[in-house]
């Protein structure tokens, strides 16, 4: 299972779909977290993340790098916007990936 979103009066959603009430959602996102981290110390040759505001973040929000260039362009399906990301990891590597409207991004290791 992966996050577990609280949405208060509406109950707890994963991925999967609704879960208890009785569910403890910050435990277990605090324990995928910690997981992400320990992955992310061993410079994996890809990873996925979250990119806002010039940085790569876990779903929680804790920082993983840094942007180091962008560029945008649109596509030929409706308009839609690519961006294409260079971004040093704080575990010392170099990524790069793209994604559309989503800030969801899957990266590969730079060689």
């Amino acid at each position: 299972m992966g996050y577990v979103w609280d949405s208060g009066d509406h109950g707890k959603f994963s991925p999967d779909g609704k879960v208890a009430d009785t569910f403890d959602a910050d435990a277990h996102n605090a324990a995928l977290e910690a997981a992400e981290l320990a992955e992310w110390g061993t410079k994996p040759d890809r990873f996925c993340g979250y990119v806002s505001g010039g940085k790569l973040t876990t779903w929680r929000g804790i920082v993983l790098g840094d942007v180091v260039r962008s560029n945008s362009s649109r596509t030929g399906f409706y308009g839609s916007k690519i961006t294409a990301y260079v971004i040093r990891g704080n575990n010392g590597a170099c990524y790069h990936g793209r994604h559309g409207d989503m800030d969801f991004i899957r990266l590969r290791k730079m060689k």
